[in-house]
Parts: structure tokens; sequence; C-alpha cells
């Protein structure tokens, strides 16, 4: 587990987030055999998100609300249209 003794901007975006927009992207990459990871950067001030696709992997960072749903929004658009 972390220190937890940084910043909380990431974690305080993801609390902010809508449960809706985060299962929607969860459910589209995995619809399409892929695979996600929630995590925080180290001082937590921004949250990342790693994709798994067969042998390849992709960490994506957010460390707003604003940033964050752009993000959310914009995987599952990709695993959608995949």
């Amino acid at each position: 587990m972390g220190s937890g003794g940084g910043g909380a901007r990431g974690v305080q975006a993801l609390q902010a987030l809508k449960p809706a927009l985060v299962h929607g992207m969860v459910c589209a990459v995995l619809g399409q055999g892929d695979a996600v990871l929630f995590g925080t950067t180290r001082e937590g001030g921004a949250i990342m998100l790693q994709l798994f696709s067969g042998e390849e992997s992709d960490k994506l960072y957010a460390s707003s609300l604003e940033e964050l749903e752009e993000l959310v929004k914009g995987v599952e658009a990709v695993a959608v249209d995949s």
C-alpha cells in the first residue's frame, strides 16, 4: 500500500467521477478481451489507467476531474470502435 503522504488530486477526481462513466468504459474494454488497471501516481496527484491488449500496454494519466472524464470517455470510444 502507498504511504498516503502526497497530494490527493487524482483520488479526488476519481471519487467525483460518475460511476456510470467508469462502468461503461470498463465494460467496453473487457468486451474487447482487453483489461484495464486503475492506480495512482506515488504522490497521489494523478490517476493512472493502464490498458492491456494482447502483449501491449499503455499508461494514461489524469490529474483533474475534467481530464479523467475525457480520458475515460476516450478509452470507451476507442474500445467500442475496435
